[in-house]
């Protein structure tokens, strides 16, 4: 979808009166993440504000008060969209983790939303993963398995977020999303997962390997314990991966963290 209003146009819809009110306004939401964009791909003083200030970190706090019901499918495509320009331009690449992580990739956001939105929010996750998967940052894994088990869990534990199976009208009490069930949950993982899988096979660090057993080592969602397991014996398991165990690996993991792998998946 080409940008068919100026800048000048989304500030005129922007300004214009509105009663207070708390119900979902998608258009509303849709034509703000347009106009960010549109600033930020235009003007190198927006573009320097948002990394100084961490504003993506700060859209996506702001974006996680809304009602899911403001949160459509179009707005998934303008994220996507504000995605896309960004990694076109050569001098925004340091913005383009920020973007995905903040906004695409935050589970929190997306969690109560309606199921067309999820859809098109899991396939423009997936369609993406590049970005996890190539990121020079040696904390990536820890940062997707924090994302999983603090939103996408199967049992909630210490620390977890979107505990409520609904997601309740401020004002009336009114149930306006409700949290996807194990099944939806199991497919969300599996795009995320699946992500740690192929970063592994291409440039696995010990600081990963270390990442998912003291994930297993701590949690207590024995479902989740299993698949984290099943991914890290995949890649120990792949004998076209170069990359294996070091000895300064094996070193730097306490015993109790491999006795933490299921006896059946030994």
């Amino acid at each position: 979808e080409e940008d068919s209003e100026s800048s000048d146009d989304e500030y005129r819809y922007l300004h214009v009166v509105h009663e207070v009110s708390y119900e979902p306004d998608p258009d509303f939401v849709r034509r703000i993440l347009r106009l960010m964009r549109i600033m930020i791909t235009r003007d190198p003083t927006n573009e320097i504000f948002m990394r100084q200030h961490k504003g993506f970190a700060l859209i996506a706090f702001i974006l996680e008060k809304l009602s899911p019901l403001s949160l459509t499918r179009k707005v998934v495509l303008e994220v996507d969209h504000l995605l896309g320009d960004v990694k076109k331009l050569a001098s925004k690449a340091d913005l383009v983790f920020p973007v995905y992580w903040n906004i695409m990739g935050n589970a929190n956001l997306w969690v109560y939303t309606p199921v067309d939105t999820q859809e098109t929010w899991m396939t423009l996750l997936n369609n993406n993963s590049g970005i996890l998967i190539d990121d020079p940052s040696h904390d990536v894994v820890q940062k997707v398995i924090d994302n999983l088990r603090q939103v996408c869990w199967y049992e909630p534990e210490g620390g977890s977020l979107a505990v409520s199976p609904n997601f309740l009208h401020p004002i009336t009490g009114e149930v306006i999303g409700q949290r996807p069930k194990e099944q939806a949950v199991r497919r969300i993982r599996s795009v995320f997962l699946e992500t740690i899988r192929e970063r592994m096979i291409r440039r696995a660090t010990s600081q990963d390997i270390l990442s998912l057993l003291l994930f297993m080592e701590t949690s207590r969602d024995d479902k989740q314990r299993l698949e984290v397991t099943e991914l890290l014996l995949q890649f120990i398991d792949d004998v076209e991966n170069p990359v294996k165990f070091s000895k300064n690996t094996r070193n730097s993991l306490k015993p109790s963290a491999m006795n933490s792998i299921p006896v059946c998946l030994k």
